[in-house]
């Protein structure tokens, strides 16, 4: 009789429910297993598990970007889940493509009542125990701060949503065709080009596959951000259906200029906006001292300032409302809220503007590539519930 093969660590991450759910975070995570002895590159993960063709540019496609993050929050969604037990833990460090294994530490003490307790990412299980306590290391959650106890109101539990730009294509022709005036099939007639090609080629077919990357990344640290402080915040990216979930329950959004328009489309208006082609951020109704146009301002290749919106929005059913992120590099703007300095200011710009339930405040941020170096509030409007 052969000996029974035991199950390695990344056979029961990738054989978990999770995992057996998103087929293209498992497929990505046995290959970074497989190749973890040798430097792996983004091409390669482009050609080998995303399939695509030997002209593929990183540089113009983000997909691998954008799966890399998605596989980053699967993992801490699965240690948060059903591999919280798991003592040897996977993750990918932030601008890698390689996966590593962590030891979760422990410690052990002396307990006051003979108790064994268990702190897994916050979430506590007690047990009968033989003198022992047992914590894993940070198991100490931190406090949602007043402000995003504002913000969030009795919610305890919101949808983190990045909706994916619309790319049309025709069967199997070589190239994916994006209008960033068509933000739904059935608006395909606004656009000369999509026209054209319909006629030549026919009816084409939906393609969602992409999202921004710097959309992903920011969704992926306020989702980070308030789960650690115990608001279960779940990314979800698949556009047809959670686009729709503005009008149910509690969500918080990341737009671009390419799908600022889903949010109009579905009743959201705020007076400072996003539009495809204009670059930075329009004012619909300047007040003293505003302009009518933000417009950025590039200083160097990798160095430029820009502008976004952060918003808090009521939303269409009872009792709920939405977080919305709007800029071309949402990171910054997501940094106004999770950052404890910039949270700080961000509070008492509020509190100085009479702390309005829902408002929306246009931020100008400076940036180098992808890191941000400083960010400021220029603007705030209180919104009108009933409007």
């Amino acid at each position: 009789m052969e000996p029974v093969k035991e199950e390695s660590g990344v056979d029961r991450v990738a054989g978990s429910t999770l995992f057996r759910k998103s087929p293209s975070s498992r497929e990505l995570l046995l290959y970074l297993w497989r190749n973890r002895e040798q430097p792996i590159s983004e091409y390669a993960i482009g050609l080998d598990v995303l399939g695509r063709r030997e002209d593929f540019d990183p540089k113009i496609d983000s997909a691998v970007r954008v799966q890399v993050s998605r596989l980053r929050q699967r993992l801490k969604e699965y240690y948060e889940g059903e591999g919280a037990a798991d003592a040897e833990r996977f993750q990918i460090p932030m601008g890698e493509y390689r996966l590593e294994v962590v030891t979760a530490k422990a410690e052990v003490a002396r307990p006051r009542r003979g108790w064994v307790k268990w702190g897994l990412g916050g979430a506590a299980a007690l047990a009968l125990g033989d003198n022992l306590r047992l914590r894993w290391d940070g198991a100490r959650r931190p406090d949602l701060p007043p402000f995003w106890r504002t913000l969030l109101g009795t919610a305890r539990a919101v949808d983190v949503i990045v909706p994916a730009p619309l790319f049309l294509r025709w069967g199997e022709q070589p190239f994916v065709v994006r209008d960033f005036r068509v933000n739904s099939l059935e608006h395909r007639d606004r656009s000369e080009v999509l026209r054209d090609l319909e006629g030549k080629l026919g009816r084409p077919q939906v393609n969602q596959l992409y999202t921004v990357a710097t959309d992903t990344l920011a969704a992926a640290s306020v989702s980070r951000y308030l789960e650690e402080r115990g608001v279960t915040a779940p990314t979800l990216d698949s556009p047809a259906m959670t686009i729709d979930l503005l009008a149910k329950k509690s969500t918080v959004v990341f737009v671009g200029p390419g799908t600022y328009e889903l949010i109009e489309e579905r009743g959201f208006r705020t007076n400072f906006y996003l539009k495809p082609g204009a670059g930075g951020v329009l004012n619909r109704a300047p007040q003293a001292g505003e302009l009518a146009h933000y417009q950025g301002i590039e200083y160097a290749p990798l160095r430029s300032a820009g502008y976004g919106v952060f918003a808090r929005l009521p939303g269409k059913a009872a009792g709920t409302q939405m977080i919305l992120f709007a800029s071309a590099f949402n990171p910054a703007v997501a940094s106004v809220v999770t950052a404890e300095p910039e949270l700080r200011v961000m509070e008492q710009f509020h509190r100085k503007s009479g702390a309005p339930e829902y408002f929306e405040v246009l931020v100008r941020f400076e940036r180098n590539a992808d890191r941000v170096l400083s960010v400021a509030m220029v603007a705030l409007r209180a919104i009108n519930a009933s409007d």
